[in-house]
């Protein structure tokens, strides 16, 4: 704000700024103010809005005089002067900071301070913005550090806590009561915790300050339920509607609630850790052709009753019922370095297993076969080769034999009409049981009539083989004779 000198008789000019300026008359009667420095359109001066960038000019009849000029846009003040205050008490009043920021300013002491983000209130909030009493539930209202219980310490009841509704924590006085649920009686000191949801719906948790500190809850569905009380397990109570009769609970649990043995297959019993192979580090031997065996996991050494005719296997047996219908799986106890060998059996409605079937995987498919009796006991396909060429058995007895034989030091040069002769005997890979066929083919180059047949009738071990070519092969000369047999290994 500036105050402006205005002599008497003489038109003077105020020029605006940017933006609104308001110029006031400070009480002389006869101050004009026009557009022009002429009488031509004059306005008595009182209080007066000019436009930015306009020029006003003001004239006083016959006495000097001063006018305030105010421009709308004010200066960036500080706390012990701010932007807009009152002349007599120059240190309060609305301070413009910059930066988009507004301090409200009492004494020379920062107040509140408003910019784009937050407002920060340095004195205590009072009125209907918040809370009027410790219970007061006007929705919107700021709560205050107490109200509810919430702070340094519990709101005082004193009167039926079945009428409470503000959800908070209440430190109960002398003559607090509930009409609804009179028991457990209420005393001075007890704390209710008071859970609101609607008018037919609350919930409250009692802590009795006397009584052990014992808790009790109830629920309000339109009416309160009785209380009922938080189980202590440290101390001898009766759970309502449910007694327990001679509960032993130190570090464990005995008595007939838990089983007896590790193979109690009592119904409804509590199981200990190790019972029926569960959770034990040692799972116990049985054997797996046992009767009245009831679902476990054990460890089985009885060669008889494995899949094996040695060796320890662990098994996990599966019963519906006893000696009747179940299932047992076994996992052999062997080397980490070995293929593991998993095997399954069943019994239907009579006490006798099935014969126990190995399963079989990428692992263990390949391997030695081996039978007994005609049954595979090894694995499913084995096979091998030697300096007499490859061979490959299978689990159900086929065996089938391949070489490729060098002839090149052989002679084929006795001759017999139109071709020349000569002999071969091949070893097979591997021993028969029994040869059902034995196929032979020759070959030398590409311009040669060449045959193969078997000399006589082949036998286990080996066969004789006569070769022939159109023309005369003696030795040197690069020939290859090919063999396959086919038969069993059992």
């Amino acid at each position: 704000m500036t105050v402006v000198s205005v002599p008497k008789n003489v038109w003077t000019s105020v020029t605006t700024a940017s933006a609104d300026t308001i110029i006031e008359n400070l009480g002389q009667p006869e101050v004009f103010i026009s557009t022009s420095p002429s009488f031509a359109d004059p306005k008595k001066l009182t209080i007066t809005t000019v436009q930015p960038g306009q020029t006003a000019y003001i004239y006083s009849v016959n006495k000097d005089t001063t006018v305030n000029v105010l421009n709308e846009m004010f200066d960036i003040g500080t706390v012990s002067a701010p932007s807009v205050r009152p002349e007599s008490d120059p240190n309060t009043g609305v301070n413009f900071l910059g930066s988009d920021q507004i301090q409200l300013v009492t004494g020379g002491v920062e107040r509140v301070l408003l910019n784009t983000s937050a407002m920060q209130v340095s004195v205590p909030i009072t009125g209907t913005a918040v809370t009027q009493s410790q219970t007061d539930t006007t929705t919107g209202r700021l709560i205050k550090v107490g109200d509810y219980g919430l702070g340094p310490g519990q709101t005082s009841f004193s009167s039926d806590i079945d009428t409470l509704v503000a959800t908070g924590f209440y430190r109960l006085a002398t003559g607090a009561f509930s009409t609804a649920s009179p028991t457990p009686a209420l005393s001075n000191g007890d704390i209710v915790s008071h859970f609101y949801w609607d008018t037919n719906t609350s919930y409250q948790v009692l802590h009795k300050l006397a009584s052990g500190g014992r808790m009790y809850f109830r629920r309000k569905s339109t009416t309160w339920s009785a209380w009922a009380e938080f189980v202590d397990l440290a101390t001898s109570q009766t759970l309502t509607n449910k007694t327990l009769t001679a509960p032993v609970i130190n570090t464990s649990i005995t008595g007939t609630a838990v089983t007896q043995t590790s193979a109690d297959s009592t119904a409804g019993r509590l199981m200990k850790v190790g019972d029926f192979g569960l959770g034990t580090t040692t799972t116990p031997d049985v054997d797996a052709n046992a009767s009245d065996l009831a679902t476990r996991i054990f460890r089985s050494t009885t060669a008889a009753s494995n899949p094996g005719a040695a060796g320890t296997w662990h098994v996990a047996h599966i019963s519906r019922a006893a000696n009747a219908n179940g299932a047992q799986i076994a996992i052999a106890d062997t080397n980490i370095a070995n293929a593991p060998r998993i095997a399954v059996r069943h019994r239907g409605g009579s006490v006798t297993w099935s014969q126990w079937h190995e399963l079989y995987g990428r692992l263990n498919i390949l391997g030695t076969v081996s039978q007994s009796g005609g049954t595979p006991t090894g694995a499913v396909i084995e096979q091998g080769s030697n300096a007499n060429g490859r061979y490959v058995r299978w689990a159900d007895g086929t065996q089938i034999c391949y070489a490729t034989i060098d002839q090149l030091l052989n002679n084929w040069t006795t001759a017999n009409g139109a071709f020349f002769f000569g002999t071969s005997t091949w070893t097979y890979p591997a021993v028969f049981s029994s040869v059902l066929a034995v196929i032979n083919d020759v070959q030398i180059g590409d311009d040669r009539i060449t045959g193969a047949r078997n000399r006589g009738t082949p036998n286990n071990n080996s066969v004789i083989v006569e070769l022939w070519a159109n023309t005369s092969a003696a030795s040197g000369l690069q020939k290859y004779s090919y063999h396959v047999a086919i038969g069993r290994w059992f």
